[in-house]
């Protein structure tokens, strides 16, 4: 009887073992709403935060954290494209990027749940998703983001550079064509390198946060785009083509350190006088001084934007020059790209050139840290005590003898 009881109890505990092994086996997957738990997370650029979710506008915007966790990662998103049927995320997990294609019907709102990273050993890893696709191609939503684990919020850079432009700053037809980009539009955003541009890669070699503003085929006074708005305008908003009421208007909360403008292409190719440049030039580095008053302003152009190149070195001086935090310079420029633009390498070379602009005319140096300036005038100054107190008490021996 006591045996067939403890064959009894063995089977029972075996059923039970049998039962809840595949249930503590399966991943703890959570779901964070970021609507509701935006501060877990690090804005980047022009994003805000709404009933719905978190909203990327511009390129490069998006968000950074730190993830607690292992295997998969999955961010809900709901987008709109407008001119192409495709939206593009650079995603960046340790440090090592990819593309993620969000693909939808043109003019039509659509959600899908996009893997962002796969089988990534349990640990802490650094997250970072950008919207790549430039503002006036599509709206983005991100509403959730799914993992096995818990994620916080990476720290603010002490810098951030704030880059105004036109498609040289959007990254416009740099990526070069493959096979599964043959037959495509020029313009297609799958083209569209918003991550590998002389403007993402200066801000990354300075250890700054970047934030963007710009548009392909606009101008500073008139470009190729139909609605006759300009970057000054489109300046004034987080997202312009999302909202354009005056409760779409962008906060300046964090005023950038320094803002680069690269605008004057295709103001030359629509054929602006210099005079009309130099007005509009003139009042939009008034406006950007007045959103960010402790900012280095810097006007970029190179090879296409040259024509203005004495108008804009004399505007920079009229607001007061490098005293007042005002700056011009004419960089490289390549064109083997798409359409005459730069191609991947050609922005690599017009961010070292930017970069070396930035750090020899601009930012500058870091204070160094005093501890071992005090240290050694405390060493200095006990060495001179001793020398002084040696020769007294030697000149009283001498004066005694």
């Amino acid at each position: 009887m006591k045996r067939s009881i403890r064959w009894i109890v063995c089977f029972l505990t075996m059923m039970m073992t049998v039962g809840v092994l595949p249930m503590s086996a399966a991943p703890a997957v959570s779901t964070v709403d970021l609507a509701s738990a935006a501060e877990n997370v690090k804005l980047l650029g022009r994003t805000t935060v709404s009933e719905k979710g978190i909203e990327p506008h511009s390129t490069g915007a998006g968000i950074a954290f730190y993830a607690e966790c292992g295997g998969d990662i999955t961010l809900t998103m709901t987008g709109k494209p407008t001119k192409f049927s495709s939206l593009y995320l650079a995603v960046f997990v340790d440090g090592e990027q990819h593309r993620v294609e969000f693909p939808c019907e043109l003019n039509r709102r659509s959600t899908e749940e996009l893997v962002i990273a796969t089988d990534l050993e349990p640990g802490k890893h650094t997250i970072e998703i950008v919207r790549e696709t430039e503002e006036n191609y599509g709206t983005y939503l991100w509403e959730s983001i799914s993992l096995d684990g818990v994620i916080s919020p990476m720290e603010e850079r002490p810098l951030l550079i704030e880059f105004v432009g036109d498609s040289l700053t959007a990254g416009y037809a740099s990526y070069p064509e493959t096979e599964d980009r043959q037959g495509l539009s020029v313009e297609h955003p799958a083209y569209e390198a918003g991550v590998k541009t002389y403007a993402y890669l200066t801000a990354e070699a300075l250890h700054a946060d970047f934030q963007s503003v710009c548009a392909s085929g606009y101008g500073v006074v008139r470009g190729y785009n139909n609605d006759g708005v300009t970057v000054p305008e489109l300046y004034e908003y987080a997202g312009y083509y999302h909202n354009k009421s005056d409760d779409g208007k962008w906060s300046f909360a964090r005023q950038a350190d320094v803002v680069v403008i690269n605008l004057g292409s295709n103001d030359a190719a629509r054929g602006v006088s210099e005079d009309e440049m130099r007005d509009g030039a003139k009042a939009f580095l008034q406006s950007v001084r007045e959103h960010n008053p402790e900012a280095s302003v810097v006007w970029m152009t190179g090879k296409s934007s040259a024509k203005y190149d004495d108008v804009l070195s004399a505007v920079v001086e009229e607001l007061g020059g490098a005293e007042e935090k005002f700056h011009f310079v004419n960089l490289p420029e390549g064109s083997s790209g798409g359409a005459g633009h730069p191609n991947l390498d050609e922005h690599a070379e017009t961010a070292d050139a930017l970069t070396q602009f930035l750090q020899e005319s601009v930012i500058p140096a870091p204070a160094e840290d005093g501890t071992l300036g005090t240290v050694l005038w405390v060493c200095g100054a006990v060495l001179l005590a001793v020398i002084v107190a040696v020769a007294f008490f030697v000149w009283k021996k001498k004066a005694a003898g």
